[in-house]
């Protein structure tokens, strides 16, 4: 079982790339993998096709960024290279709360509506739309979005909504709850006695019942 507490997503350069092709190789041949975003505060929109690009086909479109001043959209593809590979169906759960936002949120709903990993935890806080600040004068300002993420699946964001989970709960209880479905989830794959005994000792020790719900799919 893979676990990665990711608390930010940096701006993509030589050193972030080297660290991040570092975390993803030594997690690359785990039945299961956990990333945990719920401290995670966003980052850098080349850092989220970076990493997505381990979990999805090469060229798979992530999300678009609509630019008002220039009446123009960049799209975000994954990358067609990464220095290895998780398999295309390893089971990947997402760990998200409400202090999970902006670039954390665009990984987590792409994968949601890409259909390639559960969410797990609570509803993320919900900024999807760059802005700046605009001076008005005598000390007053505003912050006005200049541009809008539009995902090429539900042609919209999650901007003041939040990226709602597949599975409910509180942000405390998100990872024992992840952890127990994937158990879950790997078993029915696996033929080891061996292996099977361990994952029946580890879903024996979670067996008091973490309370969730799971929610109905949804565009928003």
């Amino acid at each position: 079982m893979g676990y990665v507490d990711f608390w930010g997503f940096d701006e993509l350069s030589k050193n972030s790339k080297n660290i991040a092709e570092s975390v993803m190789g030594f997690v690359s041949n785990v039945d299961a993998l956990i990333f945990d975003l719920r401290n995670n505060g966003g980052g850098s929109a080349e850092m989220v096709q970076f990493i997505s690009s381990y979990f999805l086909k090469p060229n798979t479109h992530l999300n678009s960024i609509y630019w008002r001043a220039t009446d123009s959209t960049r799209e975000f593809r994954t990358f067609d290279n990464v220095s290895s590979s998780i398999h295309l169906d390893t089971p990947m759960y997402i760990l998200t709360g409400n202090d999970t936002f902006s670039a954390a949120e665009e990984f987590a709903y792409n994968l949601k509506y890409l259909e390639r990993a559960t969410l797990v935890g609570e509803t993320t806080k919900g900024g999807a739309n760059p802005w700046q600040f605009y001076e008005l004068g005598s000390g007053f300002r505003a912050g006005i979005p200049i541009a809008k993420a539009i995902n090429p699946k539900t042609k919209t964001n999650w901007e003041s909504i939040g990226v709602k989970p597949h599975i409910e709960t509180s942000q405390t209880d998100a990872l024992d709850v992840a952890y127990k479905i994937a158990l879950n989830e790997v078993k029915k794959s696996v033929s080891n006695e061996h292996q099977i005994k361990e994952i029946n000792d580890k879903l024996e020790e979670l067996s008091n019942d973490t309370p969730f719900k799971e929610t109905p799919q949804s565009t928003m």
